[in-house]
């Protein structure tokens, strides 16, 4: 559901960096996760501008790519 409201938010704001703004203000994230190696739990920090063209750009995620039929 998250990746669904990057992309209507990224339909709706004027540029990327509107978009890093409003994901912030609506305190979105990335997933946290756990290392490992160490075991150490890192939070998911706020979206960069690198991160959400990744995102963005994600065969799968834009539909060139099926995931589980």
């Amino acid at each position: 559901e998250q990746v669904r409201l990057i992309f209507r938010e990224y339909l709706a704001s004027k540029s990327t960096l509107h978009l890093i703004r409003t994901l912030r203000e609506k305190g979105i994230r990335s997933k946290s996760w756990i290392s490992a190696r160490t075991g150490t739990k890192h939070n998911g920090g706020f979206y960069s501008k690198g991160m959400l063209y990744k995102l963005l750009h994600n065969r799968t995620y834009i539909g060139e790519v099926p995931h589980k039929d």
